[in-house]
């Protein structure tokens, strides 16, 4: 056997035991990036040097905002006849934004949660809420944005490769501000109006800005530029190096038979 055969043959079994060893430690590799807490966000906004990036499943405004919904998706505690959960009248809902900064280095950041559009006749609440940051009067909010729709405003520092959850809980209130009777005309209003698909919506928008040498804010719609992704991308290529390697291993044997 010759050297490149020899070369050859060692090359299997060491990118073998470099593909199992990258399997193994993806669960460490995702906790040594980021502090990873253990609820699951639904949104996540990624920084990194001079790029604030939005994740595909949120939905974007141009001003790089993102824009949330009361009613874009499910929520507990109220069950139809038919068991399938509906929206009503004491519905909430708890909604988790996960700031990411994958940079090596410290940086400040201002956050701010707005309401986008509100129907009078919609008694929908919102509150921001977590730890890690402190109320801030002076912020920096997207053109056209009044300061009067503002929710909360905070600030902080994260620390490189540090999470931030910023956690928003949603109520529909039904007891205050009318009796009954005038509550059960809204509510039959509000669902003739989305029953002929004319539904009238809640929606809040949360803006973050970036100090790092310069105030940076979200300007991509889409897409999410975490190490992860290329993590597994490595590992996908030394799988198929594997592949590769056993069957050209195996057709030479055959060869030499």
């Amino acid at each position: 056997m010759n050297n490149s055969e020899k070369i050859a043959g060692m090359m299997l079994p060491a990118v073998l035991i470099l593909f199992i060893l990258q399997v193994i430690l993806l669960p460490v590799m995702i906790g040594l990036t980021y502090a990873v807490p253990a609820e699951r966000p639904q949104h996540i906004l990624t920084y990194s040097t001079g790029s604030l990036v939005w994740d595909k499943a949120t939905s974007v405004r141009p001003d790089g905002s993102a824009e949330l919904s009361f009613f874009e998706t499910l929520y507990k505690n109220v069950n139809a006849d038919n068991a399938e959960r509906v929206l009503a009248p004491g519905t909430e809902k708890d909604s988790v934004i996960r700031f990411k900064n994958d940079t090596n280095r410290e940086i400040t950041y201002t956050a701010v949660l707005y309401s986008l559009s509100t129907s009078p006749d919609l008694d929908i609440g919102a509150s921001l809420s977590g730890d890690g940051f402190s109320d801030i009067s002076v912020y920096t909010l997207p053109e056209n944005i009044k300061k009067e729709t503002v929710v909360r405003a905070v600030g902080g520092r994260l620390d490189a490769k540090k999470l931030q959850d910023f956690d928003i809980n949603w109520f529909w209130n039904y007891e205050d501000g009318a009796n009954v009777d005038e509550r059960d005309r809204i509510d039959t209003y509000l669902g003739n109006k989305a029953a002929s698909g004319k539904a009238d919506d809640v929606t809040l928008g949360f803006y973050i800005v970036v100090r790092d040498g310069g105030e940076i804010g979200p300007s991509s719609p889409t897409g999410d530029n975490t190490m992860i992704g290329g993590y597994v991308v490595l590992m996908l290529i030394s799988g198929g190096a594997c592949l590769f390697l056993a069957l050209t291993r195996r057709r030479r044997e055959k060869v030499e038979d």
